[in-house]
Formats: C-alpha cells, sequence, structure tokens
C-alpha cells in the first residue's frame, strides 16, 4: 500500500504523463527525409546477419577441407570479433536515438556470443569426432529423430545456424532438445503477461522516473557552484528513485528472461526451458542468474 502511494503521489504532482506521449500517427505524418534516419539502425541488422552467414561459409569451407585448420579459425576470429565491433562504430557514429543503438548493441553482443561458442564448439566436432558426439548425447535428453542422428558436418547448414541464432540460449550444440508441438495457449498467456511487464516499464519511466529527472537537472542549475548541495541534491532523488528502478529491474528481469525467453522457446519448440534458476536465494548470485549462457 505505501509503494502504491509513492506512484499516487507521483501522478499527484506531474499528472498522468502517458497521455501526452505522441502517438504512432506522428511517424506516419513526417517527411520522408526524417524517416531516412532509420537506415543506419536497419543497416545494422543488416551487418549483423552477414557476419552470421560469413561464420556459417567459414565452417563450410572448414569442413570440406577447401580451406586449412589455421586459416579458417583466423577467418572465424576476424569474423566474429567484427560483428560487434563494426556494428558498435555504427552505433556510435551513426545512430542517434539510444534506444535504437541500444537494442543494436544488445543483438550484436547477443550473436558475438553466439558465434563464439558456434566456432568453438564446431573445432571440437571436427578434431574429435565420435568421441564428442558419444558425449553430447549422453547428456541431451528429449532429442527428436533428426538430433539423434546428426553427426558433423551434417549440421553446418545455414538453418542450423540460423535455429541457434534464434533459439533462446549462447551455448551451441550439434542438436538440442525439442518439444513435441507449439502450446499456443501458453504462447498467448506469455504474450500477455510480457505486455503487462512492458507496460508497467513505460508507465514507472515516464510516470516518476523522467518528472524527477527533470527536477534533478533543475535544482542542479539552481545550485551551481555549490558542491556539497550537488551532493545532497543527488543523494535525495537517489533515494526517491531506488524504490522504482528495483521495479523497472523486476520487471525487466521477468519480461525477458521469464517471458520473452519463453515464448522463443516455445515457438521454435526449444526443450531447455532452465532459463534462470532462484538467484534471489543463492550464495552465488550470478552464477545463478546468468544459468542461461552455460
Amino acid at each position: 500500500v505505501s509503494n502504491f502511494r509513492l506512484i499516487l503521489d507521483a501522478v499527484s504532482k506531474h499528472g498522468f504523463i502517458l497521455n501526452k506521449i505522441g502517438t504512432l500517427s506522428d511517424f506516419w505524418e513526417a517527411e520522408w527525409s526524417e524517416k531516412m534516419v532509420d537506415f543506419p539502425f536497419l543497416s545494422g541488422l543488416l551487418i549483423v546477419q552477414a557476419f552470421v552467414v560469413g561464420s556459417y561459409a567459414i565452417e563450410k569451407m572448414l569442413c570440406q577441407a577447401w580451406i586449412g585448420e589455421c586459416f579458417g579459425m583466423l577467418l572465424h576470429l576476424i569474423n566474429t570479433n567484427a560483428s560487434l565491433g563494426v556494428v558498435s562504430l555504427v552505433v556510435w557514429h551513426l545512430v542517434k536515438n539510444p534506444l535504437k543503438g541500444a537494442a543494436l548493441i544488445l543483438q550484436a553482443t547477443i550473436t558475438w556470443l553466439k558465434l563464439i561458442s558456434y566456432v568453438h564448439a564446431n573445432h571440437d566436432y571436427r578434431a574429435t569426432v565420435k568421441e564428442t558426439h558419444i558425449a553430447m548425447f549422453a547428456l541431451v535428453k528429449d532429442l527428436d529423430d533428426e538430433g539423434l542422428q546428426m553427426t558433423y558436418p551434417q549440421n553446418v547448414t545455414l538453418g542450423n545456424i540460423y535455429f541457434f541464432w534464434f533459439a533462446p540460449t549462447l551455448t551451441y550444440q550439434i542438436a538440442f532438445p525439442r518439444t513435441p508441438y507449439i502450446r499456443w495457449d501458453k504462447v498467448l498467456t506469455l504474450t500477455i503477461r510480457l505486455f503487462i511487464s512492458a507496460t508497467l516499464v513505460a508507465f514507472f519511466a515516464a510516470q516518476v522516473i523522467a518528472p524527477n529527472l527533470d527536477n534533478l537537472l533543475r535544482d542542479l542549475e539552481a545550485n551551481k557552484g555549490q558542491p556539497i548541495s550537488h551532493i545532497e541534491v543527488i543523494g535525495s532523488y537517489l533515494l526517491k528513485l531506488s524504490l522504482t528502478s528495483t521495479y523497472i529491474w523486476l520487471l525487466t528481469f521477468y519480461g525477458f528472461f521469464h517471458c520473452f525467453l519463453n515464448i522463443s522457446a516455445e515457438l521454435l519448440r526449444f526443450g531447455d526451458r532452465v532459463f534462470y534458476r532462484d538467484w534471489w536465494n543463492a550464495s552465488e548470485v550470478w552464477c545463478m542468474f546468468l544459468s542461461s549462457i552455460s
């Protein structure tokens, strides 16, 4: 109840700010020259895909022995790191919108981590084919018939690497556990939860965070030249925003790690659904929180 009162206080002080947000019709009324600002963002998305295809092409040449092992791994090293470096340059120099830039950097970082895993796993499959396959099949359960028959280099296909790219995991393996069918009722339920989480995050950011940050800037300008007053003002606003920031962090975690990743897994019939564990009860929080990448 006390936390809900903070929201009511924010509404009473600043009004209901969400009703001042522009509609999507403003975008369609914009000039074509203004829409072209999105081109760096779209080109960044295409650049990421180019590096995914490049990783597949290099692996294909390696498995067919068209290039040597050392040269192929050098190409993988260049291609994998360029997938993050080139996109970072695009964002730094061309993307002005911070949300678009953050989304592009997030996708590039995930792709970079996935390609690292793809390269290392296929190197192991190529070096010790029989032993690696036996060890992998002993650990992975719920494989379908196609997965049980998969061997290197049969996995080196565009479909395979793009399934891994879309799959909610950062760890590549030659075959993944699969569910027998898509549960559309679960997809709908998770989508509604994701929508509610995103709406609450937008509400807290617009209704509480943004007005307080505006007030913070005004107070800092009013106390210009007084370092001690600056510290007091910043400390006061940190306390005001701490609770809301915690809510946003928890809603973002729930929306992404629980709702979004489970939606992706359900649509892909991806069988491994352990995206996080009870990190709130763990002695080593980050080891439990980041279990989805191991």
